[in-house]
């Protein structure tokens, strides 16, 4: 996982932004959103989270976030949440 405080964080910033390009447009529309809008606000931990989190696929993290899935990891839930609480997934995902 990334954002473990060694990183500058623009270079943070940066390498999180690539880790959101994905082959699904509107999972990469979502996380990288997540990231510009969202992620100066996580805390230490919740940044380690949602490094984890990118490591997931995206039919997973697209099932999290329009929560046809629960994940078995709670803090993925949290991260889910969060990102539905923006309120953006509703342009993406289709119930």
């Amino acid at each position: 996982p990334i954002a473990r405080g060694d990183m500058a964080d623009g270079d943070t910033r940066s390498r999180l932004l690539w880790m959101c390009r994905r082959g699904m447009r509107e999972t990469e529309a979502l996380l990288s959103r997540f990231v510009s809008r969202r992620y100066d606000r996580l805390t230490r931990e919740q940044r380690r989270w949602f490094g984890d989190f990118l490591e997931q696929s995206d039919q997973d993290i697209l099932d999290w976030i329009g929560e046809r899935q629960a994940p078995r990891r709670p803090e993925f839930a949290a991260i889910a949440a969060m990102i539905r609480a923006e309120g953006w997934h509703e342009r993406y995902l289709r119930r």
